[in-house]
């Protein structure tokens, strides 16, 4: 017999707290069954389910291709599964690449600010930083 676990204990096992109603609730995971308290039961189908659904939020893929993904895996159709998480996979890559450059680019920025800076920063008497703002480079877009 496979394990039962409650909501709670799913949620800490998966990493997944406060979204395994949600999950439920918009069908990416099936309704438990319930004790005669009330309590949701889940198996080990849907700690697997949960799992895949936490990696795939880990690669930033959106609810609809989650949920696309978690078809193909119920379904046991690991072909198809896997063709269709290298075609979401690979926009993904370009899209790391893409904000990559970007932050290069705002390092760079960065590292020259701090540097014009750091040339314009003087001390007063008591060695507190005095900045000379005439003219102010912090606007200044020369470089």
């Amino acid at each position: 017999m496979a394990a039962q676990l409650t909501i709670g204990q799913l949620a800490r096992r998966t990493g997944i707290p406060k979204t395994v109603r949600y999950y439920e609730g918009i069908g990416l995971l099936p309704a438990a069954p319930r004790t005669e308290s009330g309590y949701r039961l889940y198996g080990d189908d849907a700690l697997r389910r949960l799992q895949l659904i936490r990696r795939a939020k880990l690669l930033g893929l959106s609810l609809k291709d989650t949920r696309d993904l978690v078809e193909f895996a119920v379904d046991g159709t690991c072909g198809h599964f896997h063709e269709l998480l290298l075609a979401l996979i690979e926009p993904k890559l370009a899209e790391v690449n893409h904000r990559m450059e970007d932050l290069k680019a705002f390092k760079t920025e960065l590292l020259h600010l701090r540097e014009r800076l750091g040339r314009e920063v003087g001390a007063d008497v008591a060695g507190d930083p005095v900045m000379a703002c005439q003219p102010c480079i912090c606007i200044d877009d020369e470089k």
